[in-house]
């Protein structure tokens, strides 16, 4: 008689919003102890990826794959597993697995049903603890694990370099497509790793570990039958897992295989990536080739802050600015969309650091924009230990964690949680409170274009500082009522922070879909867009004033007619011809030089939209869809 297999559920739980990706890492630990005989003669697989009620099939391993967004569920699973199998072991593994002597102790203290935590690449360790159940190898001699034993917590450092050949794949070797079998339906993209290791030491990132600084690329042959797997099952999203793609020679020849299938086949239609730290004119090339093929993608220009003294407290070398501004310039002018990353929070900026940051990052170009998050502490990074907390003063939030522009699906009724920076030793939580707000309304007014080319009018003519500028309206809000409904939805998301909650907002009129506060103060604004710039125009006009800078003001009140025209909305509009008594139209569009002279533009026309569909279609994580004003 045949004895009957042991079983392993690997989990793997999404985020409930509607993309779900191919479970990566979990498919990669289950595909791999299958190429091992012994196990796969003893053990039979399964993989769970969606959040439901909290309930286990009955199993002899429970492994989970622990991200930011599935941690807390995952721990009720592993609970409900150990509670109902006592004998059963729970193994976890993922960036929510501390590194830290300190750290490991008390995640085991808080967590007493958890057996095993894995630290680093999990399918060697995942493997030798599947052929540790069946008597085949000693725990004691496995590489990168934390377990209980008799003397305690006992951790064994893991190993960096491996052999990456050696590993299945999950595309080819049909663990996918069980996947697929099981949920076709809910599955919208594919994630995807073409190396591994990361050669920066970025004190908040979980791959900034300088032990795993080695680079480990995935054979080129390979990922080529896997991009033809995922073009055969229309996975529409490609979201490429490597660190640094765009580092390696073979890089350029994985793209052109990209390229090369969204031609022939129409998949990929999105590819998106972590590009390559210090961005050169190589991913130029890199992102016209996607272009051509079809394939959508944006250049990330991750600058995290452009301060000194930030950049060597988390450990990092930013490209030098002149070649950043190169970049984004050579971008433009191949229609290429850019955006630039910055976090708030991180150690050593100051209030004035980060606007200071910000008002260099101000481009006149319609095609960059900016992205900027709060900076969260993860458990398994630098930043998390506790000697690092202590030296830089760093004071967290927990708050449950959120999807903008989706609905918070919690069938279960779990809250997942993340840290949220709300203060460190050169940024205390008042100045944090303000650069929160000044953040956000920047985001709103330049970033999502409400008031792109006012600004960029009045820097360009009278090199006025758009953050002073911006703090001027902030200080004023109180006294325009548009705009203090703005920045008062800002300051709820702030003060949401700092009470523990979940920092997106609700709208009544867009049915309780989540949004970042720069998000929700657009819409607001844009309800409003006449009130708005009638307020912002008297606010531009005091400011002047105030520092004595002589404008005229029929030319204002045009720039101000060509910004509002080109903000769209999801009324009614049909197509209008706007006249102006400048050269406005042309000023923006590419002379730089306002004069005397009749000039006219189209507005586009819109149909009348659901204030949800008008989002969906118009906003992006970086990007406000305006209305581009035809000069006639």
């Amino acid at each position: 008689m045949e004895k009957e297999k042991l079983k392993a559920v690997v989990y793997q739980i999404q985020s409930a919003s509607w993309k779900n990706f191919l479970p990566l890492s979990a498919a990669m630990l289950v595909s791999y102890a299958r190429k091992i005989p012994e196990i796969a003669d003893a053990y039979d697989f399964e993989i769970q990826i969606l959040r439901k009620d909290i309930d286990c099939p009955k199993a002899d391993v429970s492994a989970f794959s622990a991200y930011s967004w599935n941690f807390r569920h995952s721990l009720e699973l592993a609970r409900h597993f150990k509670n109902t199998n006592p004998k059963g072991l729970v193994i976890f593994g993922g960036p929510m697995i501390p590194n830290h002597k300190e750290l490991i102790k008390s995640f085991f203290e808080d967590y007493p049903f958890i057996d095993i935590a894995v630290h680093g690449m999990g399918e060697w360790p995942f493997s030798e603890i599947l052929l540790c159940r069946i008597g085949k190898k000693e725990i004691s001699s496995i590489s990168g694990i934390s377990f209980r034993s008799k003397e305690g917590i006992s951790t064994k450092e893991p190993e960096y370099i491996r052999n990456l050949d050696e590993l299945g794949s999950p595309f080819l070797d049909g663990t996918f497509d069980q996947i697929m079998a099981c949920y076709s339906d809910k599955i919208t993209g594919a994630l995807w790793e073409t190396n591994r290791g990361c050669p920066y030491t970025c004190a908040y990132c979980v791959q900034g570990n300088s032990k795993f600084s080695r680079i480990m690329p995935f054979k080129k042959e390979k990922l080529g039958k896997e991009l033809e797997w995922m073009a055969k099952n229309k996975m529409e999203y490609i979201f490429g897992t490597d660190a640094n793609f765009g580092i390696l020679p073979q890089d350029l020849e994985i793209v052109d295989m990209i390229a090369e299938s969204g031609r022939k086949t129409g998949y990929p239609k999105y590819f998106i990536i972590n590009w390559l730290k210090n961005s050169n004119k190589k991913m130029l090339q890199i992102v016209e080739k996607l272009k051509e093929g079809g394939v959508h993608t944006q250049l990330t220009m991750s600058m995290q802050s452009l301060n000194p003294a930030t950049l060597e407290a988390i450990g990092r070398t930013n490209m030098d600015f002149l070649e950043f501004e190169e970049l984004k310039k050579e971008s433009a002018e191949r229609g290429i969309s850019t955006y630039t990353e910055l976090i708030l929070g991180l150690p050593e900026d100051s209030y004035e650091t980060i606007l200071a940051t910000l008002e260099k990052c101000l481009d006149r170009r319609r095609n960059h924009f900016l992205v900027v998050y709060l900076l969260r502490l993860l458990d398994a990074t630098k930043m998390a230990e506790p000697e690092y907390v202590k030296r830089y003063g760093i004071k967290t939030k927990t708050c449950p964690i959120g999807i903008p522009r989706h609905r918070w699906n919690l069938n279960s009724g779990i809250s997942e949680t993340e840290e949220i920076v709300v203060a460190n030793s050169t940024l205390p939580i008042e100045d944090w409170k303000r650069a929160f707000t000044f953040v956000y309304a920047y985001l709103a007014m330049y970033n999502f274009r409400l008031c792109f080319f006012i600004f960029n009018y009045l820097k360009s003519e009278f090199s006025v500082s758009i953050t002073a500028l911006i703090e001027y309206i902030i200080s004023e809000k109180d006294s325009f009522p548009a705009v203090k409904k703005a920045i008062g939805v800002i300051n709820e998301s702030r003060q949401a922070v700092l009470d523990g909650r979940m920092n997106l907002i609700t709208l009544d009129f867009t049915e309780n879909l989540l949004f970042e506060p720069h998000e929700a103060a657009l819409l607001l604004l844009i309800k409003e867009k006449d009130p708005f710039y009638q307020e912002l125009l008297v606010l531009v006009e005091k400011y002047l004033k105030m520092r004595n800078i002589r404008f005229q003001e029929d030319i204002l009140k045009e720039v101000f007619k060509y910004q509002s025209s080109s903000i769209p909305s999801w009324e009614k509009r049909e197509k209008e011809k706007i006249r102006f008594g400048y050269s406005i139209p042309e000023y923006f569009d590419s002379s730089g030089v306002v004069y005397k002279k009749e000039s006219f533009a189209e507005s586009q026309g819109t149909e009348e939209m659901n204030p949800v569909d008008f989002v969906k279609s118009r906003l992006t994580i970086s990007n406000f869809k305006i209305n581009q004003l035809k000069k006639i």
